[in-house]
């Protein structure tokens, strides 16, 4: 989590526990940031990684450490957070809300892979 607001252009964020975030690719909300330096619980990042755009963030918004296979396994992480952000959609949706979410989600990676290899 992290322990106090960040604007859009900050390079350092303070978390809670830095601990093993060293050289990773986090997640906070919908932007990914990639840590290239850690002392304790404060971390330099390199903003808008992975095509993602740099945005302010709260205090307290959840830190999550990507870990993904394929391209299409991190852009679903991504598109997820982006749907939680926007719509407020949590973990234990309804089966009818998570099929309208998955054919969300398919165009978003389609619309992703396509401009990945453009």
């Amino acid at each position: 989590m992290l322990s106090s607001d960040i604007t859009d252009t900050a390079t350092t964020i303070e978390v809670a526990s830095g601990k093993g975030l060293g050289n990773k690719v986090l997640l906070i909300d919908s932007e990914a940031v990639t840590v290239t330096a850690r002392t304790e619980g404060t971390l330099t990042v390199t903003r808008a990684s992975l095509g993602t755009v740099a945005a302010s963030h709260n205090k307290d918004a959840q830190v999550r450490v990507l870990k993904y296979s394929s391209i299409r396994d991190l852009t679903k992480e991504i598109v997820l957070a982006k749907l939680r952000e926007v719509v407020g959609i949590s973990p234990t949706i309804t089966v009818l809300k998570k099929r309208a979410a998955q054919k969300v989600l398919d165009t978003e990676i389609a619309t992703a892979q396509t401009d990945a290899v453009q």
